[in-house]
């Protein structure tokens, strides 16, 4: 999901995304897959949270690793994220307690 803020504490952070995202793939520094964002709701801004939204699905993307969306168009970037198997999984560790 790519915002850009109409109304609200950040609204002075406003975007006009790009016609080109890429997928990057951090390790070996190649794009994965390509696209454009897609507009959310006409465009309107949004009730619950003052945003303007357009939709990049780049679910076709399934090998894990680490990856990065990159707006080709205006040269920005997102934060490092994961693609795991295991994403929503975790260990759970409990002691072990004897009785004597």
């Amino acid at each position: 999901m790519i915002r850009d803020p109409q109304i609200d504490w950040d609204a002075s952070e406003s975007i006009n995304p790009g016609t080109t995202y890429t997928v990057i793939n951090v390790s070996t520094c190649t794009s994965v897959f390509q696209g454009s964002p897609v507009v959310w709701k006409g465009a309107t801004t949004l009730n619950q949270s003052g945003d303007k939204c357009w939709w990049f699905d780049f679910s076709s993307v399934t090998t894990p690793g680490s990856y990065s969306v990159l707006d080709v168009t205006n040269t920005v970037k997102s934060y490092n994220f994961d693609i795991k198997v295991d994403v929503y999984g975790f260990q759970v560790e409990l002691p072990i307690v004897s009785a004597i």
